[in-house]
């Protein structure tokens, strides 16, 4: 009997909590319980046009999709969507059109909330002549662009997916957790950066001076690379690269495989490599779990991991 009313007592003060909690992402007023639980049902779209005068955009909102798409106007259109739980707001300054918004309350559980998706998404129609820079932040959201050539592009999200497609920049920074990145068809003049947790890195025919790709608990896989220097990093999951034409490469994981193809003379590397309880194949030679060949060469191979095989293959 009295466990039975701990239980009751447990859940009573667990609804309690929830309830606080609750009340407190309403901004302690009851008339808006119904917005944390339900969502905001009422949406306007509204549009904010701009003239293409401005050298930067910035973009800083949450829990919104962000979709840039290429348009034959010549004005930025950007369509979204208010509420009373959301609100935007936009500022010209310095040639930098910024574009804000944010939720009026704390909380926002909306389990009841069955809303369409387009209510979340933001879409920024941008010249296809635009060539300023791009900076675009979210969160728990997709963004995604293609189609720029940009003086530099800087996306950040968490929880939520990026893409990037057919893009020329000068620099390319890309930051998540919790999601994918996925790059294709991009050419940067500087450094691309891209970092994610828990998820996986997708890149295909990229070109930059430097790279690096971080990732934790998510595999690094694609094709076609030109760079000075690569570094691929991540943890529990394998490395899968090919088609590499690059000066010095980097391939770190643990518990996993790691798989390169280079493009070049296995000669021109310093191959150091070692893996745990695995054994490494080099163009098609095994070796041991451990070691450093080619000393003298003027380009440098590492490669690292744990618990798994290293694959390596050169192609002249």
């Amino acid at each position: 009997m009295k466990n039975k009313y701990k239980l009751i007592i447990f859940i009573v003060l667990v609804v309690l909590m929830f309830f606080g909690m609750a009340l407190i992402g309403a901004k302690g007023k009851i008339s808006n319980l119904k917005y944390v639980f339900f969502g905001d049902q009422n949406h306007t779209l509204k549009t904010l046009t701009e003239t293409n005068s401005f050298i930067k955009l910035k973009i800083n909102i949450v829990d919104k999709n962000i979709e840039f798409i290429t348009s034959e106007e010549e004005e930025i259109k950007i369509e979204y969507y208010e509420s009373e739980q959301y609100s935007f707001s936009h500022y010209f300054s310095d040639d930098t059109l910024g574009f804000y918004g944010e939720r009026n309350f704390y909380f926002n559980f909306n389990f009841f909330n069955f809303n369409k998706s387009k209510y979340r998404t933001v879409k920024v129609y941008l010249p296809k002549g635009y060539s300023g820079a791009i900076e675009a932040i979210t969160s728990n959201s997709k963004i995604s662009i293609s189609d720029y050539t940009l003086t530099s592009l800087d996306l950040e999200s968490s929880n939520g997916k990026i893409t990037v497609s057919n893009i020329n920049t000068e620099k390319l920074e890309l930051t998540t957790s919790n999601s994918t990145i996925s790059l294709s068809n991009i050419n940067v003049v500087n450094d691309l950066y891209c970092q994610t947790s828990n998820g996986k890195v997708l890149l295909n025919n990229i070109s930059a001076e430097d790279i690096e790709v971080i990732t934790s608990n998510g595999a690094i896989e694609g094709s076609q690379f030109k760079a000075t220097s690569i570094s691929f990093n991540t943890s529990n999951s394998p490395i899968n690269t090919t088609s590499i034409d690059c000066g010095d490469i980097l391939a770190v994981t643990s518990n996993s495989k790691v798989t390169l193809g280079i493009i070049g003379k296995m000669s021109d590397y310093k191959i150091s490599y070692e893996t745990f309880n695995g054994n490494a194949k080099i163009n098609d030679v095994n070796y041991a779990n451990k070691n450093t060949l080619n000393n003298d060469a003027p380009k440098l191979l590492f490669i690292e991991t744990s618990n798994a095989y290293i694959y390596v293959n050169f192609t002249e």
